[in-house]
C-alpha cells in the first residue's frame, strides 16, 4: 500500500520539483539508472544538505518505480518539526534516537521495514556535511547485514552549503549519481573488521573521506 501511495505523490510533486530545481539550480541528473531489479535496497547516500529528501522527487519514473515503498532515516529532533513531519510522514519516515545504546534500538525499526519489503534510505555520516569530511558510521554496514538487503549508493554532487540560500544565490550545479551497481550484504553476525570493511567500501562509493587520509 505505502508503495502505492508514495507513486501517487511521486507523480504529483515531481513536475513542480523538478521544474524548482531547474529553476533555480543548474539541474543536472547524470548516472540515473538502475537494473530492473524486485528485492528492496538499503539506499546510502551522503548527506550535503537539510532538503536532500526532495531529490527523490525529481527521480524519473524508471527509476522511482524500482525503489519504492522507501523509509527514510531521520534525527528524532528534526521528525518532530511538523512542517517536515507533514512533507515526509507519507514515505514511512523513521525517526532516529540522539542516543541508544545499541545498533539494534537504534536501527531496529529500520530492520523490521527492511524485512518487511521496503527499502530504506540511510545517511551513512548520520549528519549535515557538504564537504564530506565526516567518516561513514558502521550503522550501515550493521543494516544491511541484518536486513541481509544489498546497498545501492546514491552520490550528490555541487552543493557547497547547508544552506539553500546559498545554492539558490551561487546558482549551483547539482549532480545525482544514483549507482548502476549495488553492494552485497556483509554475512549475518559478521565480525567487526568485516563490517569496518563494508563501511569504509560505501564511504569510498559516496566520495566520503576516509579517516586518516
Amino acid at each position: 500500500m505505502l508503495g502505492w501511495v508514495q507513486l501517487l505523490i511521486w507523480c504529483v510533486f515531481h513536475p513542480v520539483t523538478t521544474a524548482l530545481l531547474r529553476l533555480r539550480v543548474r539541474w543536472n541528473p547524470r548516472s540515473v539508472w538502475l537494473a530492473e531489479r524486485s528485492e528492496p535496497l538499503i539506499l546510502a547516500a551522503n548527506h550535503t544538505s537539510y532538503y536532500d529528501w526532495l531529490l527523490l522527487f525529481a527521480l524519473p519514473w524508471r527509476v522511482a518505480r524500482r525503489i519504492v515503498p522507501v523509509a527514510i532515516l531521520m534525527g528524532e529532533r528534526h521528525y518532530r518539526m511538523l512542517p517536515i513531519w507533514l512533507i515526509t510522514a507519507p514515505f514511512g519516515v523513521i525517526p532516529v534516537k540522539s542516543h541508544a545504546w545499541t545498533l539494534e534500538s537504534y536501527l531496529g525499526e529500520a530492520i523490521r521495514r527492511s524485512r518487511k519489503g521496503a527499502s530504506v534510505l540511510i545517511f551513512p555520516q548520520g549528519t549535515v556535511d557538504p564537504t564530506g569530511s565526516a567518516p561513514a558510521r558502521i550503522g550501515v554496514a550493521y543494516l544491511a547485514a541484518t536486513s541481509q538487503r544489498s546497498v545501492l549508493p546514491v552520490t550528490v554532487a555541487g552543493i557547497q552549503s547547508a544552506t539553500l540560500s546559498d545554492v539558490v544565490l551561487r546558482r549551483r550545479q547539482l549532480t545525482l549519481f544514483l549507482g548502476s551497481t549495488t553492494f552485497a550484504p556483509p554475512p549475518v553476525n559478521a565480525p567487526q573488521a568485516a563490517i569496518r570493511r563494508f563501511t569504509d567500501r560505501i564511504g569510498r562509493a559516496l566520495g566520503i573521506r576516509q579517516p586518516g587520509s
